[in-house]
């Protein structure tokens, strides 16, 4: 079997409670594994789909999982055009693309989520910089060219393009940093901050202010774990119709040891509910405006794919038996597919997974290698999305030895299942 299975899986759990030891032992566990696995052919695509990349004659990328990098005919990007770029934590400046040309460029970028490029609406785009010393967003009209800058950086932006609810990129850089940004120093970030948390951003005002504290995080459901840790925030989803969100809540202590919780909250940063808190949560994302789907533990249950409603202890399991690993999950506009990816497996392939949640059949749309070049910060996982037409999907893959993002026609799929 070429998928790590419920051995590996025990195995990880036991050894979180020594998490330096952990990575060493999985990558060279991972490579003797590559040793007696690895494929003749980088990868493996459904007959019934079509496949496309977008080259601009060097590196591209797109980054998360929670939107999409096509608006209608348009597409944007990140764009790097050396290969020194792949360092772990580069300063270099990476281009804005739309369109094959650029229009913009930024020194603030991480390899996981790029410069949180985002569509506002079907004529502006927003990405993170950095300026006078601190991190902040810039807005640009794609046919004026025309530029506003917001003081302050952006995270998740609402569907109607009014408000990020953003956190310090700081924080994540000392913390976590495949998702932080290093134009200044970090070195000043403390285990917990009472002035620092997640921030509201009206992009309309340009004005921004803390909504939810680390105090108030102490203070919400308490556990004994989280004296004298690190604290963090991370991986914040606003809902589609934009009144509520959902955020990791994490804490470490000194050798590492993670705790996750995931935690929902209205607009004003009020109204918190305690979504999960069986110590681990990986990637979420809201089904609609009341359900929450994610990767995460449940002590009856264990590690895998659930689907919460918000604000009640309702939840049900997503492909028992058939999701078994961690991924990106995002859904089409109806709700009735749920497209997700997973982690490299033994052969280095990780694989493009359509599920259909009412007949609970789950279509491979195809595997993609990386090699150890991409590994730790520097990995590029497929974080596969729809487009706005639901007929295509896009995704980052370093299956060609470059990273690229491409795109894949569902079109045949879909139509073959109605």
């Amino acid at each position: 079997m070429e998928k790590y299975g419920s051995f590996e899986r025990n195995i990880a759990k036991i050894l979180e409670k020594f998490p330096g030891i952990k990575q060493i032992i999985k990558k060279g566990y991972q490579t003797i594994n590559y040793v007696f696995y690895k494929k003749k052919n980088n990868f493996y695509l459904n007959q019934n789909c079509l496949l496309n990349s977008y080259d601009n004659n060097s590196g591209n990328f797109w980054g998360y999982y929670d939107k999409s990098p096509v608006n209608g005919n348009n597409v944007i990007y990140n764009g790097f055009s050396s290969l020194k770029k792949y360092n772990v934590r580069s300063l270099d400046s990476q281009d804005i693309i739309l369109n094959g040309k650029k229009i913009s460029q930024t020194t603030t970028w991480n390899w996981q989520q790029g410069s949180m490029l985002t569509w506002l609406d079907k004529d502006k785009i927003i990405h993170n910089f950095f300026e006078d010393n601190e991190y902040k967003s810039k807005i640009i009209d794609i046919n004026t060219k025309e530029e506003r800058v917001i003081n302050y950086p952006i995270y998740s932006v609402s569907n109607d393009g009014k408000f990020s609810i953003s956190l310090n990129f700081s924080r994540l850089a000392k913390l976590r940093p495949d998702y932080g940004y290093f134009n200044k120093s970090y070195e000043n970030i403390k285990e917990i901050d009472f002035n620092d948390g997640i921030y509201y951003v009206d992009l309309v005002k340009n004005e921004s202010n803390l909504i939810i504290s680390f105090e108030d995080l102490l203070r919400f459901h308490p556990r004994k774990e989280m004296e004298n840790a690190w604290h963090k925030v991370n991986h914040i989803e606003i809902s589609p119709n934009g009144e509520r969100f959902i955020f990791h809540h994490r804490w470490f202590d000194d050798s590492g040891r993670k705790w996750s919780r995931l935690i929902s909250a209205n607009i004003l940063g009020e109204d918190l509910y305690l979504l999960s808190d069986d110590n681990m949560v990986s990637h979420c994302i809201w089904k609609n405006n009341i359900e929450i789907a994610g990767w995460m533990r449940k002590k009856i249950g264990g590690d895998k794919y659930y689907l919460l409603q918000d604000k009640t202890e309702k939840y049900e399991i997503i492909g028992d038996g058939t999701l078994t690993e961690d991924g990106h999950p995002s859904f089409s506009k109806d709700g009735e597919w749920m497209l997700t990816d997973t982690y490299p497996n033994k052969s280095r392939m990780s694989s493009l997974l359509l599920y259909n949640m009412k007949n609970k059949e789950i279509i491979k749309l195809g595997e993609f290698f990386s090699s150890f070049k991409y590994y730790g910060e520097t990995r590029c996982d497929l974080h596969p999305r729809f487009n706005s037409n639901g007929k295509g999907i896009t995704f980052d893959s370093v299956h060609t030895g470059i990273r690229q993002l491409y795109e894949i026609d569902i079109t045949n799929i879909l139509e073959d299942k109605n």
